[in-house]
């Protein structure tokens, strides 16, 4: 069986930008190197200047100009080869916004959806019909006057409306962004 990597936004620092972070970071300095210090909560040590040992859920490795430090989703901290790194991951404009930033967006005709959400194309929208499926298959729009003909509709991987109503969880998540 295949699998493929979710979609989800990593946080990553080059070398030289892990080594202002210790010299930003850190009172031991040793000939203009950062010696130890905390790195995202994780304690990391100088063992040479071309290298540090970095603590990882598979026990310490070595960082080096060549890797690229990887923050995981649950904060772990691990390196990656910067050739495997490219392959594997591509920039993301870090553009989150909040629940009402977002109802804002759809207000301007933006689609909107959370980080998180794995589903390809699926999103919220303001809409001025839902759609839905018949029993025979046939897409129906459902006009709503009485609320001024305005919903907010999800848009599910099939590219049918539906209506929505957020969850607590998304009215206070702050990883919304406009997508599509």
């Amino acid at each position: 069986m295949k699998y493929r990597k979710k979609p989800v936004a990593i946080e990553a620092i080059t070398f030289d930008e892990f080594v202002q972070y210790g010299l930003e970071h850190s009172e031991n300095i040793v000939n203009g190197m950062p010696w130890s210090f905390e790195y995202k909560g994780h304690p990391v040590t100088h063992e040479n200047d071309r290298c540090y040992i970095i603590p990882t859920l598979e026990g310490d490795h070595y960082f080096t100009p060549e890797d690229m430090l990887i923050t995981g989703v649950k904060g772990e901290i691990y390196p990656c080869k910067i050739d495997i790194f490219h392959a594997t991951y591509e920039p993301v404009e870090d553009k989150a916004m909040s629940f009402g930033q977002a109802i804002e967006a759809m207000k301007k005709g933006k689609k909107v959806a959370r980080a998180g959400w794995n589903g390809k194309n699926q999103h919220i929208e303001l809409a001025s019909a839902i759609s839905y499926k018949s029993p025979e298959g046939e897409v129906v729009n459902a006009q709503h006057d009485a609320i001024g003909n305005k919903a907010v509709a999800f848009c599910g991987t099939s590219g049918v409306q539906m209506g929505w109503l957020a969850s607590q969880a998304d009215m206070l998540a702050e990883d919304w962004m406009v997508v599509g």
